[in-house]
């Protein structure tokens, strides 16, 4: 079974990453159910999964700063997101994404 690996950061408050002008997919939450996804991190050392609700996101949002996204972002280039938060989705069939979800520079 394969997985789709979200990310809830907005690249757009983060022009100095290389994502700032990258063509994004934005997915409403709605479309995403929480009973095949959890949220995930590396914090202090440990990997940390919740439960994909909207307060585990807010708090999460509370504990990776800018600066914090910044220090981890890219530091081993072949898991640039393996350390920030990233939202892992194994629902049956997938998330559906439309047209109008596609963001391009």
């Amino acid at each position: 079974n394969s997985g789709v690996f979200v990310s809830p950061i907005d690249f757009r408050r983060l022009p100095q990453t290389p994502l700032y002008e990258k063509t994004r997919v934005k997915i409403p939450l709605a479309r995403i159910n929480a009973e095949y996804a959890c949220l995930t991190y590396v914090w202090e050392g440990e990997r940390v999964s919740l439960p994909l609700t909207r307060e585990n996101l807010r708090e999460t949002a509370r504990l990776w700063t800018a600066d914090k996204v910044l220090e981890w972002f890219g530091r081993d280039q072949s898991k640039i997101f393996y350390y920030v938060p990233q939202v892992a989705v194994y629902q049956p069939g997938g998330i559906p994404v439309k047209a109008a979800d596609i963001e391009r520079f």
